[in-house]
């Protein structure tokens, strides 16, 4: 009753007391505190600190031991249950509210540490690389769902077991030829990909990396980072297709949009010829073979994409073809200015030139139709590095800037 009335004058609310061990579990299960103060010696045969134990069975409770007895056993027994802090009586009331404020403070960062452990470890378990991670005597400590997948092994099966024995890639170069798909053989060749034969007899390849790191209490650690190559290969050719498709979608709406641009100009011209033949005439049936020619032109563009047409490749000078290009899109456009800045370093690129003058003529028209007023038309030459890993292609882009006033 005193402990009560000191607990409340400090400003907590008393949840509740009993005074046997053994009813000391259904109390918190029932009550639900923020913090126990348990005397060691408590009616009954249950002591405090046994009590303690079954407390943590329940709910984790932060619990502060109360004593007269400081005895070496006595010591060694709490320390075992891993209370927040400990009392030994006589003590006064700032000693108790000093422990109380403390033993909530420990207690609040020992649940946020394990929330974070374990967001952590949910994180790690989930990766798509397999992760092993070993300790400085070469054992295993850890390992992912990922891991389990790629190797075969279990991670209850392989935890404390030598990685050197679980764990036995084999390199590229030690494969026959023949062994290897060869669909994939290049990618697996590129990346320094490696054999690895499960627990089940499955074959692997993958991609290792290994680092060095060590743990909270600096001993030494071993990460190996595990990739499933076939799997990884297959997700960046999905990628990649994905990038084409999209590119292809958009070249083939700029293709649609320059088509009907040229019909609008056959119809114009073709009414005005209906309405007098005579009245420019020749200005009229120019402009029409004009727009016809680039229609026919779009329309062999489009056969050549769908496969129903072949491409007349060849080396193209991309840097000579542009410039060419700029000319007479100046002459033909005088309230645009047109910039090309070529890469000298640029090499010929395999292409059907009336095809790529298609498509860089559907990026000027339309920048132009986005600057009705005139502006400044750009196309910069360059290298880019190579779209997939393991590829020794590298894309030539052409890029254009708007260079619109506030854009």
């Amino acid at each position: 009753l005193v402990l009560q009335r000191i607990v409340r004058q400090l400003g907590f609310t008393v949840a509740g007391s009993v005074l046997r061990g053994e009813e000391v579990a259904a109390a918190v299960r029932e009550k639900r505190p923020s913090l126990v103060l348990m005397d060691i010696r408590l009616a009954g045969e249950m002591d405090g600190i046994e009590a303690a134990s079954r407390i943590q069975m329940v709910r984790p409770t932060p619990i502060v031991f109360l004593t007269a007895y400081a005895d070496q056993e006595t010591l060694r027994r709490a320390i075992a249950v891993e209370p927040h802090a400990y009392l030994v009586k006589p003590f006064n009331e700032t000693e108790l509210r000093t422990t109380i404020e403390l033993a909530l403070y420990r207690f609040d960062a020992e649940q946020e540490r394990k929330k974070k452990q374990e967001a952590q470890s949910k994180a790690l378990w989930e990766l798509e690389d397999g992760l092993i991670i070993a300790d400085s005597k070469g054992l295993v400590q850890y390992a992912n769902s990922k891991a389990e997948q790629i190797t075969g092994w279990k991670v209850n099966e392989i935890l404390w077991q030598p990685l050197a024995e679980v764990y036995r890639p084999i390199p590229l170069a030690q494969i026959p030829v023949d062994e290897i798909p060869p669909d994939i053989r290049p990618y697996l060749q590129a990346t320094g990909a490696q054999a690895l034969v499960g627990r089940t007899g499955r074959r692997v390849w993958i991609v290792q990396r290994r680092e060095q790191t060590s743990s909270e209490n600096g001993e030494p650690l071993e990460i190996l980072h595990i990739r499933d190559a076939a799997e990884r290969l297959e997700v960046e050719t999905g990628l990649h297709r994905a990038y084409f498709l999209g590119t292809l979608s958009r070249l083939m709406g700029g293709i649609a949009r320059s088509f009907s641009n040229q019909l609008s100009i056959i119809r114009s011209y073709s009414e005005l010829l209906s309405e007098d033949p005579e009245q420019q005439k020749q200005e009229a049936v120019g402009a029409v073979k004009s727009a016809a020619d680039r229609a026919s032109s779009l329309v062999d563009s489009l056969l050549a994409i769908s496969g129903e047409s072949s491409l007349q490749m060849q080396a193209v000078d991309l840097n000579t073809l542009l410039n060419h290009w700029a000319i007479s899109e100046q002459a033909r456009f005088p309230n645009y200015v047109i910039e090309v800045n070529v890469d000298a370093q640029l090499p010929p690129v395999d292409a059907d030139p009336k095809l790529l003058l298609d498509a860089v003529e559907m990026i000027a028209e339309n920048a132009r139709e986005a600057m009705p007023n005139g502006g400044v038309l750009r196309l910069d030459t360059g290298l880019r590095s190579p779209a997939q890993p393991g590829s020794t292609r590298c894309e030539k882009p052409i890029e254009t800037k708007d260079c619109r006033p506030g854009s």
